[in-house]
């Protein structure tokens, strides 16, 4: 069952990845669109490749990102994604914080 604050269709992703706007990050490139529900939380959706390492380096950080985008961001009713580089695996969790929430 997919979470309520995730994004989780195709459509979700392709459309902020084509109208939202964009921020290079250190943690990586951010998107940012208005979401359907103006009033409604913020919806947050991952694209970790290969390039991050092997799966358990992969999850690991998807969890970092996702914990650190609850600590850090403060939009209501925005569509996030967040396509990770490299060096997310390996930046302190302040640093992840401060890279997304100034992204918003």
């Amino acid at each position: 069952m997919p979470h309520p604050t995730s994004l989780s269709t195709s459509s979700d992703f392709r459309r902020v990845l084509a109208h939202g706007r964009r921020r290079d990050t250190a943690a990586g490139t951010v998107y940012v669109a208005p979401g359907p529900d103006a009033a409604g939380p913020a919806r947050l959706g991952l694209i970790v490749s290969r390039r991050i390492g092997g799966a358990v380096a992969r999850n690991r950080t998807k969890r970092r990102l996702r914990a650190a985008f609850r600590s850090a961001w403060t939009g209501i009713g925005h569509d996030v994604v967040i396509r990770a580089a490299p060096e997310a695996r390996t930046l302190a969790f302040q640093e992840l914080e401060k890279s997304l929430g100034g992204a918003a």
